[in-house]
């Protein structure tokens, strides 16, 4: 699973939303302990938390949602979820939480597999795959994620990317 969230912008609470209440609690009291845990659905409503969009923003994503649905639905899967995240502007980044709370995981170190852009590639056999899988897998159980601030990854500062984006 990878970060979704603007890396230049501290994600103050986060919530993993999946339109149902039945299970979907986190409990209150076991945030003093995990500050920074994901909230589901009950938490949400008691909140009283709603998500505000203008006409058009609100036309996209009920398009996206309807979309994944229907994915979700010719892939035969029932689950889905909206992973949604609050940057807490009055706070702003000032907790730096990005470098403090995001890990990275790089199984065997910071090796660029990237196939040349002329290069013919082939796909792959099962055994190979399942080598790959076995390898990965070895490696994952050897090496553990480190905090973002012990990393030479960093998360990029410039938003240029996201501008364009409907949800900038």
């Amino acid at each position: 699973m990878n970060n979704l969230f603007p890396p230049h912008r501290d994600i103050h609470g986060t919530f993993d939303l999946k339109g149902s209440t039945v299970g979907r609690d986190f409990k209150e009291e076991n945030l003093e302990s995990n500050p920074r845990a994901t909230l589901k659905d009950l938490n949400w409503l008691r909140r009283n938390l709603h998500l505000e969009f203008g006409p058009a923003k609100r036309q996209i994503f009920i398009s996206q949602m309807e979309r994944d649905v229907r994915l979700l639905q010719r892939l035969k899967i029932m689950d889905y979820s909206l992973l949604v995240g609050i940057h807490d502007l009055h706070k702003g980044n000032e907790e730096n939480l990005r470098d403090k709370t995001l890990q990275v995981f790089q199984p065997g170190g910071e090796r660029n597999d990237e196939p040349q852009s002329n290069m013919l590639l082939r796909t792959p056999s099962k055994l190979e795959n399942a080598r790959k899988a076995r390898e990965l897998r070895e490696i994952i159980k050897k090496e553990k994620p480190i905090p973002m601030d012990q990393s030479s990854n960093k998360m990029p500062e410039d938003i240029f990317e996201r501008k364009h984006f409907a949800f900038y």
